[in-house]
Parts: structure tokens; sequence; C-alpha cells
């Protein structure tokens, strides 16, 4: 052909263009006929282990159905299932609906003898995609094993084997389109190539030639990649994080026929889930290069699923779901959108559910309540959730200590369940309350008042309190990441220390410590004041060395506080014994006030069974390998220590006001004691004059520490008192001694 006539051939090509774009946009899509991947029939479903003969047994999950029962199959963990099919078929991939488990094993036989396949991680997108397609296979059998010690429970909702078939329509793409995604225009396209082509793709070629393709934002957009969400489970014992960072701002409903154009994938795997608000459950589809035809058998919103090995640098995935497919929902990105975007997406979105992603958060919310609660503005919500996850990343060294993982963390709105809960891939936040969790503890600026982060804070700590956490204390270790985002987030947004100013969690431990009790039975929720907290405002707010708590995680990532979930002891003194030799500090007459080494022989049940021996003998060893490192003594008494300067309740309501002793101010000013430090009794109250530099108050009865107090005005009357009596005055300093300011005796 000659050179004139390409380029009147071209040129004829985008005048058609542009005359046909001028067609009505409410011009209805022709159809596109793509060939469907075939959904192979499996004859007969068995398991040796599945305890049921009806409801929840292996065949629930081949019978077509996300609504029927499950396979489910608890407290077993060797799990095997066979299926069996009607011919010897071809096998691309494997769909695992509803699954629970991140690795299953697979063996296929084709003629008479078995083969292994290996081992699959489906913990991303819950499918496996064979890099070679099975030939001529009668069986598959599936196998998942769960370690000793772990609490199993085995459950899949749908298993569905797949044959892809082939179609010749991408081949015709790439005369038209730059690639398979269809999202940009060949220039050497003429108008012989679009005609060509089916209408429906005729009509993507002129709405993208004419730079009038309606909601494009969202209908075609680049996807980076993501970890695998367990990866950094693994690497940093920390709950699996976010499957869905990639939202697509489509919703699709079941039963829906969409069509999904993809462009080079480099070699990675990637696919498309929809996610329903109940629960967060999710299906998956796998994506191919060029034109892909899905069945939606889930409502919701949709994500594309890429998830990859991302530490060597990994090319992003153009994705494109034209005009007809699924309807146009939104999210809103952090990083390109206003305050003004906001506003006109939410008041337009259709969907119950809406994404907001922030730069280390992401959110799945309910969009009434967003209209209700938040109708204006997004972004400040956004910075407090991105601000504290990031202040809990900090202080895990995360930054310090890089592994290859950029997941964020989730949090959904869900209709039932709790107040909030913590689980594997998010934390959800109920709406049962017609969604006052939302705007009081949730979104800002509500959630800036008072202590309220504190709820965000505690389920979040249960995602990342592993390393320092044994049975026992689950509900206690992570309240540190609760306290540590009131003070780096909430006060340092609202300028103040008032988010902090919480019951002073080590008074309780106190009270009961001078009782006896072993520190497992103290306070639960107060322990973390002592165990955790104490250490993050000894090292951190009073700068003395503020590497300590990533050295510290760092170290508890590489070498475990204890490899056996039900016997605790080994944990808590590995505790003890850990801060003191990451710091080269001897922490000892601290853990001795609260007890940490007193004998106990316990059995109880937190999230499991444990038990809780620990001898004396045990004891005198863990402080007798301390005590060989001949370690210096912390500068200060951090068992005083705290950052509770006022007594309020959750809801910032101020109590009753009165300054405590021990208050970190203190500390940083290294505040010596008054000379003139003294006390007085009248009836049961003991009057301290002169005593704010003090880190506490004690009372010594017949030679023992009878009360420990955090306040210059105390009551006495529920301690023992006699002649022997006597109070002093603790000093901040470890080099300083007990003074005494007070005795019974000389009243």
């Amino acid at each position: 052909m000659r050179k004139d006539s390409i380029f009147l051939s071209i040129f004829l090509f985008f005048l058609f263009l542009t005359i046909s774009v001028n067609k009505s946009l409410a011009e209805k899509y022709p159809s596109l006929d793509v060939p469907e991947d075939i959904l192979l029939h499996v004859k007969e479903a068995a398991s040796s282990q599945s305890p049921y003969s009806g409801n929840h047994s292996v065949k629930q999950a081949v019978d077509g159905s996300m609504e029927s029962a499950n396979w489910h199959v608890p407290g077993v963990h060797h799990v095997e299932g066979e299926f069996v099919f009607e011919v010897p078929e071809t096998i691309h991939y494997i769909i695992f609906s509803g699954a629970n488990f991140n690795e299953i094993a697979v063996s296929a036989m084709s003629g008479s003898s078995w083969k292994d396949l290996g081992k699959f991680d489906i913990s991303g997108s819950r499918m496996i995609r064979f890099k070679k397609p099975l030939q001529k296979v009668r069986k598959i059998r599936l196998t998942v094993d769960y370690p000793e010690g772990s609490s199993p429970s085995f459950t899949v909702r749908e298993i569905s084997f797949y044959k892809r078939v082939e179609s010749a329509l991408n081949r015709k793409l790439l005369k038209v389109f730059k690639d398979t995604s269809c999202s940009s225009i060949n220039p050497r396209c003429t108008l012989t190539d679009l005609k060509a082509l089916p209408e429906f793709l005729q009509m993507i070629a002129k709405k993208i030639k004419s730079g009038d393709y309606e909601d494009k934002e969202f209908r075609i957009a680049s996807y980076k990649a993501y970890s695998h969400p367990e990866f950094a489970a693994k690497v940093r014992n920390i709950n699996a994080l976010n499957k869905f960072d990639n939202p697509t701002g489509i919703v699709a409903e079941k039963g829906d026929e969409i069509l999904v154009f993809v462009g080079p994938t480099h070699g990675e795997d990637i696919g498309l889930a929809s996610v329903s608000p109940a629960g967060i459950e999710s299906s998956s589809y796998p994506l191919n290069e060029g034109v892909n035809k899905i069945r939606i058998n889930r409502s919701g919103l949709l994500y594309v699923m890429y998830h990859t090995d991302i530490s060597t640098p990994k090319k992003p995935i153009t994705v494109h779901i034209p005009v007809g497919s699924g309807i146009v929902n939104g999210y809103f990105d952090v990083t390109r959108h206003t305050d003004k975007d906001w506003k006109r997406m939410i008041s337009n979105a259709p969907h119950s559910m809406f994404d907001i992603v922030g730069r280390n958060s992401m959110m799945i919310l309910h969009t009434k309540y967003l209209k209700d609660y938040s109708p204006d503005s997004i972004t400040k919500s956004v910075r407090v959730w991105d601000e504290s996850v990031k202040a809990m990343w900090k202080i895990m060294g995360f930054d310090k200590y890089p592994q290859p993982h950029n997941n964020r963390q989730l949090g959904v709105s869900v209709e039932g369940g709790a107040h909030m809960f913590a689980t594997w891939y998010y934390c959800g936040y109920s709406i049962g309350d017609q969604g006052n969790t939302l705007k009081n503890e949730v979104l800002a600026p509500g959630v800036l008042q008072g202590n309220r982060l504190w709820g965000i804070g505690h389920e979040i700590g249960h995602c990342y309190q592993h390393p320092f956490n044994w049975r026992s204390m689950s509900e206690s270790s992570n309240n540190f990441f609760a306290q540590l985002i009131l003070d780096q987030v909430t006060n340092a947004i609202n300028g103040n220390e008032q988010a902090s100013d919480m019951e002073n969690p080590c008074k309780y431990l106190l009270s009961e410590a001078v009782k006896g009790m072993p520190f497992h039975d103290l306070n639960g929720w107060a322990k973390w004041g002592f165990a955790q907290y104490s250490f993050y405002l000894y090292f951190h707010k009073l700068g003395i060395n503020p590497e300590f708590y990533p050295r510290l995680f760092e170290s508890l990532r590489r070498k475990p506080l204890s490899r056996q979930a039900y016997e605790v002891s080994e944990a808590h003194l590995a505790l003890y014994e850990r801060i003191c030799n990451i710091s080269r500090t001897d922490f000892t007459d601290d853990f001795e006030i609260f007890n940490w080494f007193v004998p106990i022989d316990r059995k109880g049940h937190q999230y499991g069974d444990y038990s809780f021996k620990m001898t004396e003998e045990m004891a005198r060893a863990s402080k007798a390998r301390i005590a060989a490192k001949r370690y210096p003594k912390p500068k200060f008494r951090i068992a005083f220590l705290h950052q509770h300067g006022k007594t309020v309740n959750l809801w910032g309501q101020n109590l009753h006001g009165s300054q405590l002793n021990g208050y970190w101010t203190k500390y940083k000013q290294n505040a010596k004691l008054s000379p003139s430090v003294s006390a007085s009794k009248k009836d049961n109250m003991i009057i301290v004059r002169n005593g704010e530099n003090a880190a506490a108050f004690c009372v010594v009865t017949n030679g023992k520490v009878v009360g420990y107090y955090d306040r210059q005005k105390f009551d006495v009357s529920g301690v023992e008192w006699n002649d022997t009596s006597k109070v002093y005055a603790i000093p901040i300093q470890t080099a300083e001694p007990y003074k005494l300011i007070y005795a019974a005796g000389r009243s």
C-alpha cells in the first residue's frame, strides 16, 4: 500500500471517530460475545475427615451454590478431600470461595497414578492458577494440614475447577488499541481495523479517542503490586494485613456478566474480587491479558487482586472495566483527592459501602453513615487513621528493619458482631448502634475528642501485639498501642496532653501488688501500664533510648519469647530478661514491685486454654541470669512513671482533676525531692506537704509495704496501720533512698 493511502486511511479512521462520538452518550451499549471459562462438573466428592454426611460435608463445597452450607471440619489437623470428574479434564485453575486456610497441597490423577503437584499459597487470591494446565485429570486430591498446638477449624464455601477458553479477539484488539487493556488508541489504526472489531469495542474506541469517556478515572486505572497479605504476618509476627488495597470504585450485582480488559501482566497472576459487606466475604475471579467475561456470584464492590513478591520492583497493570459493566461507586484516595472531591463523591455514591484509601490505612465504611456524619470532609479522619498506623509501625521498627511488604491496615464497618473487633485482614466496627461507633470513635472530629481513639488503637493493637503477648495478656498488651496513639496522634493533633489523661493503670496494679498477688492476678486491664507502656515512657518519652522498642520488637521477631502457646511461664520470664538484655539495664527492682516473680500455678482460658506454672526456682534462675550480666540500674524508678496527669473517663469528662505524682514531665525534669517534704495525719487521711516531686508515696507497717499512693492526700483506712506504720516519699531517682516523712509512733 502506498504511503499516501495509509495516511488517508488513518485520517478517515479518526474522522469516523470524531463524527461517531456526537451520538448521545445515553446510547445502549451493544453486547460483546466472549467465550466464558468452563466450570467443570464434579461427579463425586469424598473426605474421610468430614464427620458429616449431610450439611457441612465435602459435597457442599461442589454443589455450585454460594448460599448452601459450607464444607466445615472442626478440630481436625489433617483434612483431605478427593474430587472425581465425569471425564478426564483439562484444569487451568481452582477457586476456593470462603476458604479460611492459606496453604493447600494438591495431587492429580491422570491415568492410574497420583502426581504430587506441591503446596500452594492461596492467601491473597483464594485461587490456584497452574502455570501449565493439568491435562486429562480424572481426580484431584486437596489436603490442608494445621500445625500441632493450633485450634483448627477448616472451612470453605465452594471449590470450583475451571477450564479456560481462549478467545481470538485479543489479536484483533492490538490493531486498534495500544495494548489489551483497550485504554488508548494505536496511532496506526485504520478504519478497516476498527470496523473489524465487534460493535462494542468500536464504541469503546470512539469514547477513548474523543476524551469523553464517562467515569474514566475509575473504569480505566493502573494498579500497583502489593505483597501477599500473609507475608507481613510471617516476617513481622502480626496479623495478616489488607487484601483489598486495589479498589476499582465499581460495584456489581450477583448474576451480572461483566467485561474486564487487562493490559500486559508482565508474567504476574492477577484476579478480581467481589466483596460483600456482610463479614467482608469475597469471591475471586482470575484475570488474563485481554478480554475477560466474568459472571459475578457475589454482589459487592470490586477489587483488583495483584499480590506478589515485591522485593524487586514490579510494574503496574492496567485494568479496564468498560461502560456497561457494573456501576461506578467511586472511592476516595487521599493522595489525589480533596475534601471537595469527597463531598461530590459521597453524595453521589449509590452503593451501601464506600472505600477510603489512605497512605497506611484503608477503610470500607457504610455510605449512609458517611453521608450522615462526614458529608463535607474526610481528610482529617484519614490523617488520624494514617498517623495511628504509622506510629505503630514506627515503634515496631518497620522503618528501621524493612521488609518487602506494603499492605495497608484495613478497617470495615459491619452490621453485626461486637462493638469493635480485630481479626485477620481487618478490624471491624459495628453499626448496630445506629452508626454512633463510627461517629464517635472512627470519624473525625468525634474520634479526636477525649480518649475516643483508644478503641481503634485497642483493636489494631490486637493485630500487632503478638511479639510481646501470651495467653492471659491478650486483652492487656494490645493497650500499649492504644495509649501510644493517644500520645502520638490525638495529643499531637489537638496540641495538648488531655487524650492520655486516663486512670493511672499502675495505681490499680500497686494497690493489688501489696497484697502479694502474682502479676498474673493483678487488674487485667491495667497490666499494660507496667509490662509494656512504662518502658515506652522511660526510653522514648524521656528520650533515654528512642531505639529501644524497635530493637526489642526486632529481637522478638527473630527469637520469640516462647515457641509454645499453652504454658506461658516461659514467655512471662523471657520478657523480663529480653527487656533487660536489649536495654542493657537491670530493671529487676521494678519487676519485683509488681510481683513479677511471685510463684504461681494456675490454669485459665483466654483465646485458648493455658497453664501458668512458675516456681520459685524458675524465678530465681531468671533473676540470676540478669544479675550475672552486671547491668546498671535504671536512672529512674519506672514502677511509678506514668502519663496520666488527670483521671478522666473514656469520653473525656473530667472526674476529679487531681494532679498525680509520678507524671512523666517530672521525670523529664529530673525533679528532686524537696528537702522540706513532710506529712501529717488527720483521722485516716495522710496530707503531704511539698511532695509534688515524689514519684509516689508508700506506707510501711511491720516492715512491709502495705500501700502505694500517687497523690499528696490519701486515705489509709484500707491498709494495716499501727504504731509501727511509717510513710515514705519515694524519689524519682533510683540513686536516692526513700525518705521518711511520717512515723505513727512519733505522732
